[in-house]
């Protein structure tokens, strides 16, 4: 038996994981910061990984987004997010480089 949503999720060709997640966050509230948070956790996703410096910003994101309880994955979901929050507000890449501390290539990854 296939479901509209399995149907969907392989005609969209998403990770099933993926539409999972993305189904999830379309039942709560709706921001851009979730909804960027909630594509950076899907795993068709290569997050930038966050390091013990990026942990208080991160947990920052994280409240205001509204997660009570986080992880490794999810301090990376969290700087990936920031990170295409700051590239899709059309930040220079230089900017975005220096306040995330990542290369170029880290800033590739997100687009």
């Amino acid at each position: 038996i296939v479901t509209a949503f399995g149907k969907a999720t392989a005609d969209l060709y998403l990770n099933p994981e993926s539409a999972i997640i993305l189904m999830d966050y379309l039942k709560g509230k709706h921001s851009e910061e979730s909804a960027l948070f909630n594509l950076a956790k899907c795993p068709d996703m290569i997050p930038v990984n966050a390091g013990s410096d990026d942990f208080a910003m991160a947990e920052y994101f994280l409240d205001r987004i509204g997660c009570t309880s986080y992880d490794e994955s999810d301090y990376n979901a969290a700087k990936t997010a920031m990170i295409l929050k700051e590239w899709i507000s059309e930040t220079p890449m230089r900017s975005i480089c220096e306040q995330f501390r990542v290369g170029p290539g880290g800033c590739a990854i997100c687009s």
